[in-house]
């Protein structure tokens, strides 16, 4: 199936402030290189679609709007066209098909409505909770967490399961033969985090052991938070983020953050507290896409993942330091599980099916 799709990648605002930085001291300025640029830092590529014509995707992302205006620009638009226009225009020229954006929450009715001729498909990803999120104007509903998508189909959405894959991005690192960190775990940091915020305290015991690397973005809310909590109690009195804190560097993305991954033993995760009872979140594909052992919360995972042969389930807490322990000390049966992890990957959830997937979901619309 021959399918043009303008994809639209969700930015975190600390990586869009961190690659405008660089963009800003690099010598060339022009569209093409700070697109190749962006490209490359591979940020959400397990969800990149990748078709055997590179000209049949153009991934963009809205949050560069920097960069997406020196296209606008570059393209005799006006000084100062809407992000909305810039959009059109460039879905106009690449001619797109299908309009596929992980950020719904963010195009009324009227933009999707009023979109190029061109696009006969209005698709999007939308991982739980999706709280609030208006799906009007979307002909699909995309992720891989089926409990969520019984909840959007109930409101008459179109909804399919989806996964991210291999991100063949990786293979351009060096994977060091002696990794010199025991334990990593990235993600966010918040109140809405519970959880997850619990299960790193928990791990941070084993600190004074094992190398542990905490990559956190933190929100500004919960960072506000525990400075005024630190300031405000006596400091044997140590908040959830207190204790973990002297594990925590700041959040890493794409490419640096696969090089924090492949110089860790052990990644270990813990769903989002509205996932419910699936699993399988970007982290499970960006951490088995590395070779690092996955160590995940219990649930139910994407088809193909097995406990104790391609990642390893704790039941709780402690079943996970107990875990994490076993793994370190057996480096044998932690390789094995980590290298099967990730040929499962390059086998079932490869980019070439990941497109061959997404070309036929669109062929029921």
């Amino acid at each position: 199936m021959s399918l043009k799709v303008y994809q639209n990648i969700f930015l975190y605002p600390n990586f869009v402030n961190a690659l405008q930085k660089i963009i800003l001291n690099r010598s060339s300025s022009n569209f093409n290189h700070i697109h190749k640029y962006f490209l490359e830092q591979r940020y959400g590529g397990v969800h990149y679609l990748e078709a055997g014509n590179i000209n049949n995707v153009f991934i963009n992302s809205d949050s560069l709007k920097f960069m997406n205006r020196i296209w606008a620009l570059e393209n005799n638009l006006p000084r100062g066209t809407s992000m909305d226009k810039i959009i059109y225009a460039q879905i106009e020229e690449h001619k797109s098909d299908v309009f596929y954006t992980q950020n719904p929450a963010k195009y009324s009715y009227s933009f999707l409505k009023n979109l190029p001729g061109s696009v006969k498909h209005k698709v999007c990803w939308q991982s739980p909770p999706g709280i609030n999120t208006n799906f009007k104007g979307f002909d699909l509903v995309l992720n891989n967490f089926p409990k969520s998508l019984e909840k959007y189909s109930s409101s008459g959405i179109k909804t399919a399961y989806f996964c991210p894959s291999f991100d063949p991005g990786v293979k351009k690192l060096h994977s060091p033969s002696k990794k010199p960190i025991d334990v990593v775990f990235i993600g966010g940091y918040s109140r809405h985090h519970s959880i997850r915020n619990a299960f790193l305290s928990h791990i941070s015991k084993l600190g004074d052991q094992y190398k542990i690397v905490y990559s956190l973005d933190i929100s500004k809310y919960t960072a506000s938070l525990n400075f005024i909590e630190s300031y405000m109690r006596p400091l044997s009195k140590k908040n959830g983020f207190d204790t973990i804190s002297q594990y925590t560097i700041p959040p890493l993305y794409g490419m640096n953050l696969y090089r924090l991954i492949l110089e860790a033993k052990i990644t270990i995760n813990c769903a989002v507290d509205s996932a419910m009872n699936d699993r399988g979140n970007m982290r499970c594909f960006e951490t088995m896409s590395c070779g690092s052992l996955l160590i995940s919360d219990s649930g139910k995972y994407p088809k193909g993942f097995i406990d104790g042969q391609n990642f390893v389930m704790y039941k709780d807490f402690d079943d996970a330091e107990d875990l994490v322990l076993f793994y370190l000390e057996n480096e044998e049966a932690r390789k094995n599980i980590s290298t099967n992890g990730r040929n499962l990957l390059k086998k079932k959830f490869s980019k070439e099916l990941q497109w061959s997937k997404f070309c036929r979901l669109i062929g029921t619309l």
